[in-house]
């Protein structure tokens, strides 16, 4: 060091004592933050499947059924490992319900077609 230096007012400045040495502690561990779901992203395709699905029933609509149940086949897809998707397995399921309220009556409009031609022969 050179006197210059040695007689600033800068180089009296307070030293303060080494630092402590801070034992080893094991990385923080994080809990999951409860506001995010762990489904991400299929989350809103479940509740589309699910929607469509309850839509489809009381109309008997079969492209809301059959649109639902695709939604509800990726939506169950796109699930991780472990993690429980009701959304899309309800929405499934009352896909699928609006599909059979729509087809029976188009079953049995077919069937009356079909056979009100023919007259009674006794």
């Amino acid at each position: 060091m050179t006197d210059t230096q040695a007689s600033s007012p800068q180089s009296e400045a307070p030293t303060s004592a080494p630092a402590a040495h801070i034992p080893y502690v094991s990385a923080p561990t994080y809990q999951p933050d409860p506001n995010v779901s762990p489904l991400g992203r299929v989350r809103g395709i479940s509740i589309a499947s699910l929607v469509l699905g309850v839509a489809s029933v009381p109309l008997g609509n079969l492209v809301l059924g059959i649109i639902g149940l695709v939604l509800a086949h990726r939506a169950l897809k796109g699930t991780p490992p472990g993690v429980d998707n009701r959304f899309a397995r309800v929405g499934k399921v009352c896909s699928i319900i609006g599909i059979v309220f729509s087809i029976v009556p188009i079953a049995v409009l077919i069937l009356y077609i079909t056979y009100s031609n023919r007259t009674m022969t006794f």
